[in-house]
């Protein structure tokens, strides 16, 4: 219904518990062309013992297929650059009792996946919950470098996702404007939520207030770990 209403929008689903994400849901999403292809689906652990304390009641193995049914299906209903969701993640390091082992888990994940986005956040006891019960005894300087672990692997395969849309015109909506270095431009995201950085010649360009909110047609000439650039077309 939502997909028959007049005008030009994007829906963006975001964040949805991965036992919760039926067979009906993805058929939906998929087929419904104002949701954007991009899905945060939180794992918050590779390790299946880690997920049981987490009490996420998933396996790694279930995760990792839901993915695949996920993929798969805009593969087979969507068209062009959207035939490739994009997917971020949720992710938990140094979790009471996470080994180094099981760490490497979330690694291996990480990997296999090749997130396009990943929120990675150091442990910390929350109150209230049931993990403050336990024993907060992963060290902070290692919980550190799990997180730069794990930045480093999403830095490649968020870099190897982002450079297919070098050289493809895309719609992109225009959030904001500014000066970097001197020069005029805009920030935007695309369908798939990259943050596009559009940068305008110094002249005939000047900066348009009236760009903020709209959808305009860019051509993307380089790929960022964190990001795309591009041009006005």
């Amino acid at each position: 219904m939502i997909n028959e209403i007049p005008g030009n929008f994007w829906i963006r689903f975001t964040s949805p518990h991965p036992k919760d994400f039926s067979d009906e849901l993805i058929n939906t999403m998929a087929k419904c062309q104002r949701v954007t292809p991009y899905l945060n689906l939180p794992v918050q652990s590779g390790d299946d013992e880690i997920l049981k304390k987490m009490n996420r009641p998933y396996t790694v193995n279930q995760y990792k297929d839901l993915v695949k049914k996920i993929r798969d299906k805009f593969a087979l209903i969507r068209e062009g650059l959207e035939r490739g969701v994009a997917i971020s993640t949720d992710i938990i390091v140094g979790f009471p009792g996470e080994t180094k082992k099981q760490f490497e888990n979330t690694v291996k994940l990480f990997k296999e996946i090749k997130f396009d986005m990943a929120y990675i956040a150091e442990y910390s006891p929350r109150p209230g919950t049931a993990a403050e019960k336990l024993k907060d005894d992963v060290p902070k300087k290692e919980k550190e470098r799990r997180y730069k672990i794990l930045t480093e692997v999403l830095k490649e395969t968020a870099l190897e996702n982002n450079k297919k849309f070098v050289g493809k015109e895309i719609e992109v909506l225009i959030e904001r404007q500014g000066i970097r270095n001197k020069k005029q431009v805009y920030f935007g995201k695309t369908r798939t939520y990259k943050t596009v950085k559009i940068q305008l010649d110094p002249k005939p360009y000047t900066l348009n207030a009236n760009l903020i909110g709209n959808f305009v047609k860019v051509k993307i000439i380089d790929a960022l770990p964190w990001g795309l650039k591009g041009k006005l077309i």
